[in-house]
């Protein structure tokens, strides 16, 4: 044999030791990241399922649902998308390769959720299906168009529905007690401002005023309200239809901060038993509705604010 011969020989040699190696890793089980992604690349995102699509980019440094609607996104789903979703990890062989397991795992395109990923020039990062999953432990999935399916280490499903409420920012409105110079009661059962002065707040009414123990509880009750409105359900894009009741509003609280600026809500009785609606300034878009619990505590009279 020449020496030429001898040299290809080896070379074969190694391209097949190569070969069977890099096979060999194939089938050898290793944990991994379902979604091989940067999520510092991810500039929006697109999750749909047969009856509802939802968009949500970020938007000056902050998340925006831009589609059905445009509203600020929940920052706490947000967070947990970054941080249990896009990290999810699986295991690297699949468990299941047919595509008659589809309907097994809910992967179908009529039953998984489909997740999108799109970089800041709208180019897709990654397309998976998310099935659902009654088991704590794990979630199946599969990337589109692919027929393998992997179980993820996480029950990820119920944190990719495609529900609007699911995504949009819960919060109406936030204040803290130290930047809040004065509140303005203004309802059918008694009109009242309460105020702060020097070191203690003042409730005026009329020609009624006086000084309010600082531990007064409803008074303590109206800044606990006000620290953190929520409301879970919209009205959206409706404002005609409660707009002439607006114009004669049960409640109408306004807080005036220190900095000199105002936030007005109005409230109108909602169809369902002790609920309302309220509004936000004079936004037209988005209606929220609060409990009565909510409003009652703002319905107060001065004896309210006469003890401890």
């Amino acid at each position: 044999m020449s020496k030429q011969n001898k040299i290809y020989l080896v070379v074969l040699l190694v391209l097949v030791i190569i070969f069977a190696i890099t096979k060999m890793n194939d089938n050898v089980e290793k944990r991994v990241n379902f979604f091989d992604v940067d999520s510092i690349a991810i500039a929006s995102l697109e999750i749909a399922d047969v009856k509802d699509t939802i968009r949500i980019a970020k938007q000056n440094g902050s998340w925006q649902i831009i589609d059905p609607i445009q509203y600020p996104a929940d920052e706490t789903k947000i967070n947990n998308f970054f941080d249990r979703v896009i990290k999810v990890k699986t295991s690297s062989l699949p468990i299941a390769e047919e595509e008659s397991s589809f309907e097994k795992y809910e992967l179908t395109d009529s039953l998984a959720t489909e997740l999108t990923l799109f970089d800041e020039n709208d180019q897709i990062l990654d397309r998976s299906l998310i099935g659902e999953s009654q088991d704590y432990n794990n979630t199946p999935a599969r990337k589109k168009g692919k027929n393998k399916i992997f179980r993820l280490e996480s029950n990820i499903s119920y944190l990719m529905k495609a529900q609007l409420s699911n995504w949009r920012k819960k919060i109406v409105a936030e204040f803290e007690e130290a930047d809040i110079a004065k509140i303005n009661i203004d309802s059918k059962q008694n009109d009242y401002s309460i105020s702060f002065a020097d070191t203690t707040w003042q409730y005026k009414s009329g020609k009624v005023q006086f000084k309010i123990d600082n531990e007064n509880e409803n008074l303590r009750r109206i800044f606990s309200g006000l620290k953190r409105i929520h409301s879970t359900k919209f009205i959206d894009n409706e404002f005609e239809k409660y707009e002439e009741e607006l114009k004669s509003p049960q409640a109408t609280i306004s807080v005036e901060k220190f900095d000199g600026s105002t936030m007005t809500f109005k409230m109108i009785p909602h169809e369902e038993e002790k609920k309302f609606i309220l509004q936000k300034n004079d936004e037209t878009k988005t209606l929220f509705i609060v409990y009565q619990s909510w409003l009652d505590r703002y319905l107060k009279e001065a004896e309210d604010f006469q003890k401890k």
